[in-house]
């Protein structure tokens, strides 16, 4: 994720039009109690939640598996679809969980297999050539700094023309998009470890599937089709949840929450469907995030529930893109280093 000056300069200008509404008193006292609560119970029953962490990875492992061997009852666009959506899902789940925050798998430091176990599943993403190690440099300095210039991931006001670019095909592989989180556009050993493991880990995808479809669709589905589904939903997930989305009393981030769409954009409920609760409190487990959602939304008055919580689709769609077109164009076109910028990119 490339950070341009030339954003973070035209974000301090614009964000004062955007002051988000105040929590009153009692709401805080309310918020921070439930906080409390739930990382008790996480802490409480470490056990479950490791069980249940270990075994959801698995599970989608053997569906992403199971959508190849029975190719033959499935047409190609569902296949690619599925497979987008579980290369998505796998790669946020413990990019973020795991890499980012080292909980997919807690109090480990005790316990060999525990250790080990924990250093397996926090680089699960590589098989979907992702790159943890690059995701760690970036993440915990998004939490840290957010919406300021040392912001691992600053998205509060991004070129309309990287955002553009990144939804174009190919986009997750190649240099002519900065705009992504899983992977740098620099080289590394951490890089080349995760082109390797995901070659292979296709190649047995491929071998599965081989027999029942055509082996350049197969290709086109593993290198281009699903990866360009699972990249779209990302970037439109991350782009959404912080455009123009200032500091106030709550983090500057808005999200999906609980419902269909949520978890869809989002990467399922393991995903990050509920990313202001994610920022409210950092430290919860992915399922007590949903709970803090829930429990966030029945103490917020309409003005800040509006204002917090991004409309489900269709409504999505059009509010995103008349954002980019109206308010991102317009501020941009401000700019008056916009030509040398652009061709920066």
């Amino acid at each position: 994720m490339k950070i341009y000056p030339e954003e973070l300069i035209l974000w301090d200008k614009e964000k004062q039009k955007y002051l988000p509404p105040r929590l009153t008193i009692s709401q805080k006292k309310l918020l921070q109690n439930k906080i409390n609560t739930l990382l008790a119970q996480t802490k409480k029953f470490y056990w479950i939640h490791n069980l249940f962490n270990t075994g959801l990875i698995f599970i989608l492992i053997f569906l992403n598996f199971s959508v190849f061997m029975f190719l033959n009852k499935l047409n190609w666009p569902l296949i690619a679809i599925m497979h987008g959506f579980l290369t998505y899902s796998l790669t946020i789940f413990t990019l973020h969980e795991g890499a980012g925050h080292k909980r997919i798998i807690l109090n480990p430091n005790n316990n060999f297999f525990l250790r080990f176990l924990s250093s397996l599943l926090n680089n699960v993403s590589r098989l979907y050539f992702a790159n943890p190690s690059y995701y760690v440099s970036r993440h915990p300095l998004h939490h840290k700094y957010l919406g300021t210039q040392h912001d691992g991931a600053f998205t509060q006001l991004v070129a309309p023309k990287r955002i553009f670019f990144a939804f174009l095909p190919m986009a997750s592989y190649l240099p002519f998009s900065d705009y992504k989180i899983h992977q740098s556009n620099e080289w590394s050993n951490s890089k080349c470890l995760s082109i390797i493991i995901g070659l292979g880990f296709h190649l047995i995808l491929f071998l599965i599937a081989r027999n029942q479809s055509n082996n350049i669709l197969l290709i086109l589905i593993f290198l281009f089709i699903s990866p360009w589904i699972a990249f779209c939903l990302d970037r439109l997930r991350e782009t959404t949840e912080h455009l123009f989305c200032e500091n106030g009393d709550l983090p500057a981030a808005r999200e999906m929450g609980n419902n269909f769409w949520g978890y869809l954009i989002g990467g399922g409920p393991w995903g990050q469907p509920c990313h202001l609760s994610h920022h409210l409190a950092p430290s919860l487990a992915w399922y007590q995030q949903l709970r803090l959602s829930f429990f966030l939304k029945s103490i917020l008055n309409l003005e800040q529930t509006s204002y917090y919580f991004i409309p489900t689709f269709p409504n999505i769609f059009p509010i995103f893109f008349k954002t980019l077109m109206q308010k991102n164009l317009h501020a941009f076109k401000t700019l008056k280093t916009i030509n040398q910028f652009d061709s920066s990119l």
